[in-house]
């Protein structure tokens, strides 16, 4: 019983952001989440408590949202609290900014980072922006009135969505882009890495690449 209080009072701090009228979120493309839609998935906390939410991630928050029903959207605000999220059958822990989604569990993890840029669609939206700082300006107002944890953005907006690949290394995430830059984290590994990149032609932009070659570095 105590458990199912501490789980429901981390649920009850988290950080609430609605004021949007509800949106059948099937018939929106989430440009700003992770997933298409909000999935069923459980939250793990450190403190052995489980919770059951339909989840999403933010890549522009870069929060782990979840829908608390009647047009509400609920982000953590503990992340710290949090051992593990599954979500379908993908994993995501807390890192030092959001979270990261785990693709190969071994001694050496692979994680893929996720982020979001947002830009104008054009020059005139309504908001007399007409530059890339203006759009860093009104992503801080949909910060502050919480539109972007709606299902949609306001009109005129883009977002890019950047996923990129990252081991832990020192406490926190390290991305790389090349193989090179992977090879540099894990000198141990730069002859391996090398050869097997040189001999099987492999994309570092290519998960199944990246998780056949992570295979060999973990054995």
């Amino acid at each position: 019983m105590k458990r199912a209080w501490v789980l429901t009072g981390l649920l009850l701090v988290f950080a609430c952001h609605q004021g949007w009228s509800q949106i059948d979120q099937e018939a929106v493309r989430l440009t700003h989440y992770v997933f298409p839609a909000f999935t069923a998935g459980k939250v793990l906390l450190k403190n052995g408590a489980v919770s059951q939410q339909l989840l999403n991630y933010n890549v522009l928050t870069n929060e782990m949202i979840f829908d608390a029903g009647a047009g509400k959207y609920l982000a953590i605000a503990e992340p710290a609290s949090v051992d593990t999220i599954f979500i379908a059958d993908r994993t995501f822990i807390p890192a030092k900014l959001g979270f990261v989604e785990i693709i190969s569990k071994a001694a050496m993890p692979l994680a893929i980072v996720y982020e979001g840029r947002i830009a104008e669609q054009g020059e005139d939206i309504g908001y007399g922006i007409s530059s890339q700082a203006g759009a860093s300006q009104a992503l801080r107002t949909m910060l502050q009135n919480g539109s972007a944890y709606g299902m949609k953005l306001p009109d005129g907006f883009q977002v890019t969505l950047l996923q990129q690949y990252a081991i832990a290394k020192n406490g926190d995430w390290e991305k790389f882009t090349s193989f090179a830059a992977l090879a540099r984290l894990v000198p141990a590994k730069k002859q391996l890495i090398n050869e097997t990149v040189k001999a099987k032609k492999l994309d570092v932009n290519s998960k199944k690449d990246l998780l056949a070659l992570f295979r060999l570095i973990n054995e």
